[in-house]
């Protein structure tokens, strides 16, 4: 027998969530989570959401006040029964929907398009929008709404302004933005809404580049060991690095070494090296009194003149001509 629906306004444990999320859950503040119960029997879909207090009427007015601004977030998991939205005016605010699991239909420009798990849609304020889930493919995504003034700016900063779908891969670390973006607007603790703010920009970055690097695969280093050699030069540049111990680590041979690294990064293993170590120099010049051949011995050098014909080879100007500001004259 069908019965109205409901919703259910505490914490409830949801097999489908991970236990990490339900810790998150936990606390003073009331939890948005909601079954809708088409029958006794059967739940309909599972939805999860924080709100930032603002209504559609505020937005209209006033959405552009604030240089980005998130409204709201959520989750929706759909079981049993196909469910249409249909917004024909839209809404005055972006939407961004990530398809975890299943598959949903979007009406883009009029057309028809499937999207299917690891892509993400997007919506521009004011745009129509028309799309629907069929309970059967148990899809399963996170939605959230932001607004203001540069919000678009940043979208096109992060290389998401020009299309509607992106293919972006499932991603545990987008998954837990939004996870912690809900419980923020959830629990509403002070500064709340400065820390969604943030973790959404720091999103959609990750969208962007998800995105760019599925278009270019090859833009990214991939090798765990050659990933793991960065980081430690990054972390003492000052090592007496060669080739040599860098292969011993990887476990390659030397030449190996040299072909990988230069095929991941572009770069030869003493050029990014050198990299690094003029990085750091020009900071320490511009922002410190040390003097040049402190900074030398710092960096890795403990040759001070070698230091500086190599810094002059790589900026095409002297360590002391550098610190006097004529690097602003190129």
């Amino acid at each position: 027998m069908n019965i109205p629906v409901e919703y259910i306004h505490n914490c409830v444990k949801i097999s489908s969530f991970n236990k990490r999320f339900d810790e998150l859950k936990k606390g003073d503040a009331d939890c948005d989570v909601n079954l809708l119960l088409a029958d006794s029997s059967h739940i309909v879909m599972i939805t999860l959401s924080g709100f930032n207090g603002s209504n559609i009427a505020d937005l209209a007015r006033n959405g552009n006040d604030h240089y980005f601004t998130v409204n709201s977030c959520g989750y929706e998991k759909f079981m049993t029964k196909n469910v249409k939205k249909l917004r024909e005016n839209g809404r005055p605010d972006f939407q961004v929907i990530y398809m975890l699991k299943g598959t949903g239909h979007f009406w883009i420009d009029g057309r028809q398009t499937e999207v299917t798990k690891g892509q993400i849609v997007l919506f521009h304020p004011d745009e129509r929008q028309e799309y629907a889930y069929a309970g059967k493919n148990s899809p399963e995504l996170y939605w959230i709404h932001f607004s203001g003034y540069g919000a678009l700016q940043w979208l096109e900063r992060v290389g998401l302004s020009k299309k509607r779908i992106y293919h972006v891969g499932k991603d545990p670390q987008a998954i837990e933005l939004y996870k912690k973006i809900m419980v923020e607007l959830q629990i509403k603790a002070p500064l709340f809404q400065s820390a969604v703010d943030s973790y959404t920009m720091s999103l959609m970055s990750l969208f962007g580049r998800k995105a760019s690097l599925m278009q270019k695969p090859e833009a990214y280093v991939k090798d765990p060991s050659i990933l793991q050699i960065m980081t430690e030069m990054h972390a003492d540049c000052t090592k007496k690095w060669t080739v040599a111990d860098i292969a011993k680590q990887c476990g390659l041979s030397p030449n190996r070494v040299m072909h990988k690294f230069k095929e991941q990064t572009g770069s030869s293993v003493i050029g990014y090296l050198t990299r690094i170590r003029m990085d750091k120099a020009k900071d320490m010049l511009l922002n410190t009194s040390l003097s040049i051949k402190e900074i030398s011995h710092l960096i890795g050098y403990d040759n001070q003149l070698y230091f500086s014909r190599l810094f002059h080879k790589t900026e095409s100007m002297s360590p002391r001509d550098y610190r006097a500001g004529e690097f602003r004259q190129l």
